[in-house]
This record gives structure tokens, sequence and C-alpha cells, in this order.
């Protein structure tokens, strides 16, 4: 079985960070405050909100040339606060959870709605490796369905698989594994009220526990 793993919020507790760094990107830029309810947006992605807060400030679509400052000022926010407390960075026992996943038997990917350069500094800061593993970002694709298959097709190529389950912690993620017919396990260490109403089978605090994590994925592939 594959297990994709996701980034914000599932491995780095870094959800609330970029609400933050997103919102002060556009007030710097432009002195405008972004929505950061990202519910609110087409593609909860890093490119996706880049792209539609700007469109919303402008009153136009926005070109790729106008999203490289957001993605520059934003990239240096990140990596001055990520050097701050990078040991809080990570969700309780998420590294050696990879580690163990694949030590029992699973194939392991990522799928991010991040820029990839985001997403591999977040994990560097908070000490988790996935040197060699199959990552899909958002610099492959703005919607989170796409991103999602292109890992899990990835991770194909590598070795074949059957059954797939994502591991996230946003409604956006389990949309995602719905519209790609896999199944989802939920992580919920910051923000689990976001995942308490939309009927998840299996929500979970954090890794700490990995036996109830393994239990999950079994009952996930036999559903």
């Amino acid at each position: 079985m594959l297990v994709v793993f996701d980034i914000d919020g599932t491995l780095t507790r870094t959800y609330s960070l970029d609400e933050e760094l997103f919102a002060r990107t556009f007030f710097e830029l432009y002195r405008w405050n972004l929505d950061t309810d990202w519910t609110r947006y087409r593609h909860a992605t890093d490119q996706g909100i880049a792209e539609e807060g700007l469109s919303r400030y402008l009153g136009r679509s926005a070109v790729e040339a106008e999203i490289v400052p957001i993605r520059e000022r934003y990239m240096a926010l990140l990596g001055n606060e990520l050097a701050h407390d990078p040991q809080a960075l990570q969700v309780p026992g998420a590294g050696a959870a990879i580690q163990r996943t694949i030590a029992a038997g699973y194939s392991v990917a990522f799928a991010t709605g991040c820029w990839e350069a985001s997403a591999r500094l977040k994990l560097a800061r908070a000490g988790i490796d996935i040197n060699g593993l199959p990552l899909s970002t958002c610099d492959d694709s703005v919607d989170r369905f796409e991103i999602l298959r292109l890992a899990t097709e990835r991770a194909k190529r590598m070795q074949p698989v059957k059954h797939a389950v994502y591991v996230g912690d946003g409604p956006w993620d389990l949309a995602a594994s719905r519209n790609l017919g896999i199944a989802f396990i939920g992580i919920a260490c910051d923000e689990s009220a976001r995942l308490a109403t939309l009927g998840i089978r299996h929500v979970l605090p954090d890794f700490r526990d990995f036996d109830r994590f393994l239990v999950a994925l079994g009952e996930e592939v036999g559903a």
C-alpha cells in the first residue's frame, strides 16, 4: 500500500505560520489585507493563493511575472521565521512515523500545496528527511487533486501498489482524496475543528501513537 503525506499541518506545524506570512507578504508589497480563509479560494495551494489573492487586489487575472515577487518575499520571511525554533516545527512523531511506515513495508510519497522550495525548507528545519522519496507540489500543478494524482503516479512508477491512503489535515486534502478515490486519514494536531464535522473515519491528534496509526492504515485498506 502507498501512504501519501501532506506537509503543512500534517508533518510540520506551519499552517498558522503560512496564514501569517502570506498576509504579511501582501501587506508589505501592496498594503492590502489578504483574506486568509483558504476555504474561500478556488485552489488552497501556495500558487493558487498567490494568484487569486493578487487577482482580487488587481481586479484582473495575475500573470506569472507578478507572482514572482510574492513568492520571493514569502520565502524570505519563511526562512527568517523558521530559524527561530525549528524543534517546535515537527508534528509530534512525524519524522519517526515516516521511517516506521517504510519499515512496516508501505510505500511513501508526499503531496503538498506548498511550493517545493517552501516544502523542503519546512521539512529540513523540522528535521524530517524525505530524500529520495516522491514529492509533488504546487510547482507541478495549482490544483490539489492533480498534485495528489501526480504523487501517487510517481510512487507507483517506483513500486507498483494496489491501494493508497492520503494523510492530511485540511478539508481540501479530504476533497482531493475523495476525488481521486483513495482513503483518507486526518491529522488534527493544531486545527482539529476543521476535521470534526467532515465524517472522517480516522482522525488522529499526531503520530506519537504509531500503533494507532498503523491500525488506521490497516482498517482503511480493508474498508
